[in-house]
């Protein structure tokens, strides 16, 4: 599902991911591919592990960023339990 906004910093998309429904990890770099980011784009991502890996290759190999430009936060592993 996809909500969308706009305010005075822009066009701001959030993109929720509902595994039951097939989604999987690419659905958001997929998303950002067809997105209009600009010259100077600002990545905030927190995600599960798989997606905000997929995240910071998307934006190191198509946007030209450097590793530590976007903000990407693993929140959860998949199919992992925490001890």
């Amino acid at each position: 599902m996809r909500v969308r906004a706009r305010d005075d910093a822009g066009d701001w998309t959030w993109l929720f991911r509902d595994a039951a429904s097939g989604d999987d990890a690419d659905s958001l770099p997929d998303a950002m591919s067809g997105a209009n980011l600009g010259p100077d784009p600002h990545v905030w991502v927190g995600a599960e592990d798989d997606v905000v890996h997929r995240v910071r290759r998307f934006c190191e190999t198509e946007l030209g960023l450097g590793r530590s430009r976007p903000y990407a936060l693993t929140y959860w592993r998949s199919n992992r339990v925490e001890r």
